[in-house]
């Protein structure tokens, strides 16, 4: 009975021990506060973290995009929600894990820790660094210490909108550290490009495609940059539906004021209406247009150049309607006319059936026959109707009508195929001027 006991008690000790031992490999808060005490707190965040101070301090960087807020290209400014990942060595920070219960990573305030003073080079409001407080530094005992700082990026960027809106536009966020030049501190990425896998989606543009390189610029100061490039491609479909369509509808009715006789007294109404619809929707869709003078749109100007044919095509509905009421003032048809109006039927394909003299001579006789007390007419042959204002004025109408409809088909079927494939070739790789 007494061994049976003494197993036991041992057993019970073997337990303690072990437990105590576990206990004694793992980092107490004790452990914390004692480090905290020992490095972190007498950390100077002034002085550049490296042993020897006339080293090169490396910082790496990745870019993680959440969102894109805003592309604004009447002030070319591009916004987009985003943090960063910055990581460096601080050799100033490095503790032996063993002394303080295996304490391999800390979580210290930031003002505690030399920080890379980032800012942005073609930052579109203030110029000055990133005033980031969020984000935590994460510190290993070896000294590499990881950054997490988010922030709302607003960057300038060139626009170009000759193809607008089927466009595309590159944009960059050029990332430098404040008041250290090359000698001090080297950037470099940590990838090709940027993380997307936080990212959601943007109503407006599509990312084509992303980059991120290093740089060395300056004059004076050589300085280290990251610059990180987005290729964006704006969805066009919305545009297409509201702007190109009713455009493309208002040029085809434009055309078919030529269609509509002079006698119906609506032909230089239909005009104005069509005008003044032309002048009200673009006064409408002025706003959806990128207002900017650096590049010219080939779409607001096609617009305007559809609104010019809109009333040159009223003045020249009123110039017909003028030429068709000369008849019933008696006016004679010179023989200009009587060629000019020859040339238009030609030109705008009218076959005009001519009339054969013996048929009509045979036709009249029969009329006489059948109709003996009726007035024989006296016709002079000339091969085709009887030349009249009218006649010159409706050969005016369908000469417009097939030279405007071509003319405007050729020039829609060019500004079309220019916007979708034409304007410059960005790419992620472009140089901004």
């Amino acid at each position: 009975m007494g061994n049976h006991q003494m197993v036991i008690a041992f057993s019970i000790c073997l337990i303690i021990t072990s437990c105590c031992l576990s206990f004694a490999d793992c980092a107490m808060a004790s452990d914390v506060i004692r480090l905290f005490e020992d490095k972190v707190n007498k950390n100077n965040v002034n002085v550049k973290p490296l042993l020897n101070q006339t080293e090169t301090m490396h910082v790496n960087l990745s870019f993680n995009l959440v969102s894109i807020t805003e592309f604004n290209e009447v002030d070319q400014r591009f916004s987009c929600n985003a943090w960063l990942d910055v990581y460096w060595r601080d050799e100033l920070l490095v503790w032996n894990s063993s002394e303080y219960g295996d304490l391999k990573m800390v979580w210290p305030p930031n003002e505690k820790v030399w920080r890379p003073s980032l800012a942005v080079a073609n930052i579109h409001n203030d110029f000055k660094t990133l005033e980031i407080k969020s984000g935590t530094v994460m510190l290993k005992n070896d000294g590499t210490a990881k950054w997490a700082p988010g922030e709302a990026f607003q960057t300038f960027c060139k626009v170009d909108i000759s193809s607008y809106p089927f466009d595309k536009q590159r944009c960059d966020i050029e990332f430098f550290i404040w008041g250290m030049g090359l000698d001090e501190v080297v950037l470099h990425p940590l990838h090709d490009g940027i993380n997307t896998d936080a990212y959601k989606k943007n109503g407006e543009w599509d990312i084509v495609a992303t980059k991120a390189y290093q740089e060395v610029r300056g004059t004076t100061t050589i300085m280290s940059m990251i610059v990180i490039s987005f290729l964006l491609k704006r969805r066009s479909f919305f545009y297409v539906l509201n702007i190109v369509m009713p455009v493309l509808v208002l040029a085809i009715l434009n055309v078919f004021v030529f269609l509509i006789p002079v006698e119906s007294g609506e032909k230089i109404s239909y005009g104005i209406t069509v005008l003044l619809a032309f002048g009200v929707f673009m006064s409408f869709i002025t706003d959806m247009l990128p207002q900017t003078s650096e590049s010219i749109c080939m779409l607001a100007v096609y617009m305007a150049s559809l609104l010019i044919l809109s009333a040159a095509f009223v003045c020249i509905s009123i110039i017909i309607t003028r030429i068709h009421h000369k008849e019933s003032l008696g006016d004679p048809v010179p023989k200009w006319v009587r060629k000019a109006t020859l040339a238009l039927e030609c030109l705008s394909c009218q076959n005009k059936k001519k009339t054969n003299p013996v048929s009509d001579e045979i036709t009249s006789e029969k009329k006489k026959v059948r109709n003996p007390n009726a007035v024989s007419v006296l016709r002079a042959w000339e091969g085709s109707d009887p030349m009249t204002w009218s006649r010159f004025s409706r050969a005016l109408d369908s000469f417009c009508f097939c030279f405007f409809t071509l003319a405007i088909l050729a020039v829609t079927g060019t500004i079309l195929v220019q916007m979708v494939f034409g304007g410059k070739n960005i790419t992620i790789d472009s140089k901004i001027n």
